[in-house]
């Protein structure tokens, strides 16, 4: 009996193949993020070393982080975006299961 070849199987498949797509989309967007993390100036450092540079700096260092934050905004949407993909797939995976179960409950 090829179970893979059935209407169950193939939704396991595609399940699984959503879930696989779902994890790649949030891979890249977090990579997206972190890169992001480095670009704005911060590299790491602590609200406390950030915080004490000097009024001038804090406000050039705002507007020109401006623009900046509206660029981490798509990633973070893409991570949203992923985190659905991944959970309707594996929705998709445990139909498929169920369905499978109950074939073979019929079956024997």
């Amino acid at each position: 009996m090829n179970v893979g070849s059935g209407v169950s199987g193939g939704g396991f498949a595609a399940g699984v193949q959503g879930m696989q797509r779902g994890q790649q989309i949030a891979t890249e967007a977090a990579t997206q993020i972190a890169s992001f993390a480095d670009v704005s100036g911060t590299g790491g450092a602590s609200p406390q070393q950030t915080t004490s540079a000097t009024n001038s700096s804090q406000a050039s260092a705002a507007a020109s982080s401006a623009p900046q934050l509206s660029g981490v905004v798509e990633p973070l949407l893409k991570l949203d975006t992923a985190q659905n993909v991944f959970d309707a797939s594996a929705k998709v995976v445990s139909m498929s299961s169920q369905s499978i179960g109950t074939l073979l409950d019929i079956t024997a």
